[in-house]
């Protein structure tokens, strides 16, 4: 399948959740010509509500200093189907996720751990991120997403 009048070329399904599915997917247009992205179909009724998503990156480009490092959302577009309209965002396409990083030549053989060099640099990350995320005004907590009133 191709969206948003054919720029985006779905190559792989790489999960889904209760209110989206994600997608692998090639940029065909744009400025990033040939980029892999991540495009997350929304659901039609989670399509309507307000979309952290959308606000976040806002708040986190006008944080001082800014937060360029926090991969976001840049690029969105609707599409209406037999349900609804679905929102679908795009992203740049991350590397794996922790738990997929478990099972990876750089964890310590025969455990679930990490190497400590490779530990180390997550947690920096991390930490970074949350200190730039705070300083935007922006607090993650559990599932959700808000900012602060």
């Amino acid at each position: 399948d191709c969206f948003e009048r054919d720029r985006f070329k779905v190559l792989h399904k790489l999960g889904h959740g209760g209110s989206s599915t994600v997608w692998l997917a090639r940029d065909q247009a744009g400025s990033k010509l040939g980029r892999l992205v991540a495009l997350k179909a929304l659901r039609a009724d989670a399509s309507s509500t307000s979309i952290p998503d959308l606000t976040i990156p806002n708040l986190l480009q006008a944080a001082t200093p800014p937060c360029p490092r926090i991969q976001t959302v840049d690029h969105h577009f609707t599409v209406k189907g037999p349900n609804g309209s679905h929102l679908f965002l795009v992203s740049p396409l991350a590397g794996p996720n922790m738990l997929a990083m478990l099972d990876c030549p750089g964890r310590v053989a025969g455990s679930r751990r990490l190497r400590a060099d490779l530990a180390r640099k997550v947690v920096k990350q991390v930490t970074t991120a949350v200190a730039c995320m705070h300083r935007a005004g922006v607090v993650h907590g559990g599932a959700l997403t808000n900012p602060i009133s």
